[in-house]
C-alpha cells in the first residue's frame, strides 16, 4: 500500500501539486513502513516542502532520510545531497550547502553536471561572481550541445542573475529573455514566472519601470496558478519594488505586507530582509524617517545573520541616508564607508544602483 502512495506522491510532484503529495505521504499509524522505504517517504516529503518553498521543513525531512540509511542507494543519496544544498543555499547557509554539494559531486558519475550547476549557484550566492559565471557558461555550452532544453532554461535564468549582480544589465535581460523563451517552448509556466521575475528586477534597475511592473505582474499571475509560495512572495516583493519606484506607495506597502507574511511563514530570513528594506525605503521616500530607520535596522540584522553582502550594503546605505537627514553626519559617514567597503570586497556594484 505504501509503495502505491509513493508513486501517487511522485505523480503529484511531477504535476506541480506538492500539497496533494504531502497529503498522500501523511503518516498512518496503522501502517508500519520498513526502514528501507522510510528513506523514500522522507525524501518525497522533503521535495514536497521544497516545492512549496518551506526550505527549513525540507531540510529536516532530507536530513531525516539520510539518517534512515539512505546510503543504501547512491542515486538517492545524490538527490538528497543536492536538494539539501539547494535549500541551504536559498536560506543563505552557503558553507553548509557547499558541503552537501561536494558530497554529491563525489558520488556523481560522468560529467557531474547536476552538482556543478548547484556549485555555480552556491558560488553566486557567496559573491564569487566571476567563478560562477565561468561555471555557468561552461554548463550552457554542454547543455546546448546535448539539447537539454530544461537545464538550458535554468542555466540562462542563473546567468541572468549573475550578469545583473555584475551590472551587465543588457546581458542580464538577454539571458532572462532566453530563459523565458525556452520555458515557453517547454510549456513550463513556473519557469516562465521565475524568468519574468528576473527580467522585472533587471529592467527596474535599468530604469525601465513600466517593463519591470509588467513582468512582475505577469509573474504573479503565473505563480498564483501554482502552489509555489516562495515564487508568489518573490513576485509580490518585486512588484512592490516597482510600484515604490513609481511613487505608488500605498500599493507598494500592501504588496510588501503580503510578501512579508509569506516569507515569515516560509521562515526565509534573507528574503524577509529585502522586504523589510523595501518597506523602509517606502517610508523614507514618504518622509517618515524614524519609521524607515526601524525597518532598515531590522533588515541589516537579517542580512548580517546570513552574510548577505548586497542586502548589507543596501541597508547600510539607507541607514546612512536617514541618519544624515536626522543630523547624525559623522555616524552616517562611517556607515557609508562601511557599505562601500563591503560592496568592493564582495565584488558588487550595489552602491551605484539607482532604481533598486
Amino acid at each position: 500500500m505504501f509503495l502505491d502512495r509513493f508513486e501517487r506522491a511522485r505523480v503529484y510532484l511531477d504535476s506541480g501539486r506538492p500539497r496533494e503529495a504531502l497529503f498522500v505521504l501523511a503518516k498512518n499509524p496503522k501502517t508500519q513502513i520498513p526502514s528501507i522505504f522510510r528513506v523514500e517517504r522522507d525524501y518525497l516529503r522533503g521535495e514536497s516542502f521544497r516545492a512549496l518553498g518551506f526550505f527549513s521543513a525540507a531540510i529536516n525531512n532530507h536530513q531525516k532520510a539520510l539518517r534512515e540509511k539512505a546510503g543504501l542507494d547512491p542515486v538517492l543519496n545524490i538527490d538528497i545531497f543536492l536538494a539539501l544544498a539547494a535549500c541551504l543555499r536559498s536560506l543563505g547557509r552557503t558553507d553548509e550547502a557547499a558541503g552537501y554539494c561536494a558530497r554529491a559531486m563525489a558520488l556523481e558519475n560522468g560529467l557531474k553536471l547536476r552538482s556543478k550547476l548547484e556549485w555555480a549557484l552556491i558560488e553566486r550566492a557567496r559573491g564569487k561572481l566571476s567563478l560562477s559565471l565561468r561555471l555557468l557558461r561552461n554548463l550552457k555550452r554542454r547543455y546546448a550541445t546535448a539539447g537539454a532544453l530544461e537545464e538550458l532554461c535554468f542555466v540562462y535564468w542563473a546567468l541572468g542573475g549573475v550578469y545583473r549582480l555584475k551590472g551587465a544589465y543588457r546581458l542580464s535581460s538577454g539571458s532572462f529573455l532566453k530563459s523565458l523563451s525556452l520555458a515557453g517552448r517547454l510549456k513550463d509556466s513556473q519557469a516562465q514566472a521565475y524568468a519574468r521575475c528576473g527580467l522585472g528586477g533587471t529592467e527596474r534597475m535599468r530604469g525601465n519601470l513600466t517593463g519591470a511592473e509588467d513582468n512582475y505582474r505577469n509573474a504573479g499571475i503565473l505563480f498564483g496558478k501554482t502552489q509555489d509560495l516562495f515564487g508568489l512572495a518573490y513576485a509580490r516583493c518585486g512588484l512592490a519594488n516597482a510600484l515604490r519606484r513609481r511613487h505608488r506607495y500605498d500599493g507598494a506597502l500592501e504588496l510588501y505586507r503580503l510578501a512579508y507574511g509569506l516569507y515569515r511563514r516560509l521562515g526565509d530570513r534573507v528574503d524577509l530582509g529585502y522586504v523589510e528594506w523595501g518597506i523602509g525605503e517606502t517610508h523614507r521616500q514618504c518622509g517618515r524617517l524614524q519609521e524607515a530607520e526601524k525597518w532598515f535596522q531590522r533588515a541589516w540584522k537579517d542580512f548580517s545573520g546570513f552574510n548577505e553582502a548586497r542586502g548589507q550594503v543596501l541597508s547600510q546605505l539607507s541607514l546612512a541616508s536617514v541618519g544624515y537627514a536626522l543630523g547624525r553626519t559623522a555616524q552616517s559617514e562611517r556607515l557609508f564607508k562601511k557599505a562601500y567597503a563591503t560592496a568592493r570586497r564582495a565584488g558588487l556594484h550595489t552602491h551605484l544602483e539607482v532604481f533598486t
